[in-house]
C-alpha cells in the first residue's frame, strides 16, 4: 500500500459516524436548496412576457421546453 493510500484509510477510519452523518445531511440540504430554487427560476420563466425572453434570449420554445424539466435535471 502506498503512503498516500495509507493516509486516506487512516482519514476514513478517524471519522466519527456523527461527521459522516452530518456531511451526508448538508449535502441532502444543498441539494433541497438547489432544486427548490430551478423550480422557482422556472416558475419565474413561466411569467415573463416575449419581450423580457428577447431580453434574456430566450423563445417561448425555450421556456416550454425548461418548464418540462423535473426540478432535480438542469
Amino acid at each position: 500500500m502506498t503512503t498516500r493510500h495509507a493516509t486516506l484509510d487512516r482519514h476514513h477510519a478517524t471519522r466519527s459516524s456523527g461527521t459522516i452523518l452530518r456531511d451526508l445531511l448538508a449535502r441532502a440540504f444543498g441539494a433541497l436548496d438547489v432544486w427548490q430554487d430551478r423550480a422557482q427560476m422556472r416558475r419565474g420563466l413561466a411569467t415573463m412576457d416575449d419581450r423580457l425572453l428577447r431580453d434574456i434570449g430566450l423563445t417561448r420554445a425555450d421556456v416550454k421546453q425548461e418548464l418540462g424539466k423535473p426540478f432535480w435535471r438542469k
